[in-house]
């Protein structure tokens, strides 16, 4: 089923408003592969921490993997909270005034938040003008 969700991502990402509520981990997991951006991503692996969970990112010849667990060599360490991550990477906050630590190459964790298309903001500015 992971190949659907990802594709009905896709799909909800260009659809309408982006949810407000709290994702679970997993469902984040599947927001960023599914609004992931091949065009700026460099080959990497990395260790990516959100509390207890751990997940390995890697990204190769224009594709994104994501698996639960610890990489053996990442290039880049990034430990979160995943409303953090979410803040940064979908909502526009700024990586710099947010609690997210890199070790490894700072360059390439820096970049993994670049990796990731917001959901059109179009769409949820004609929704909201509806509702009023």
């Amino acid at each position: 089923l992971h190949p659907i969700l990802v594709k009905l991502g896709r799909w909800g990402a260009q659809s309408g408003p982006p949810p407000i509520g709290a994702l679970s981990v997993d469902a984040l997991m599947v927001a960023l592969e599914s609004t992931f951006q091949p065009k700026a991503a460099e080959n990497a692996t990395y260790d990516l921490r959100l509390g207890g969970a751990r997940f390995n990112v890697r990204i190769e010849s224009g594709t994104i993997a994501i698996l639960r667990g610890t990489p053996h060599s990442p290039d880049a360490t990034i430990t979160t909270d995943a409303t953090t991550l979410r803040s940064v990477v979908f909502g526009g906050a700024k990586l710099a005034d947010s609690a997210v630590t890199i070790t490894g190459d700072s360059r390439l964790g820096r970049l993994f938040f670049r990796l990731f298309a917001r959901p059109a903001l179009a769409s949820v500015t004609r929704h909201r003008d509806a509702d009023v």
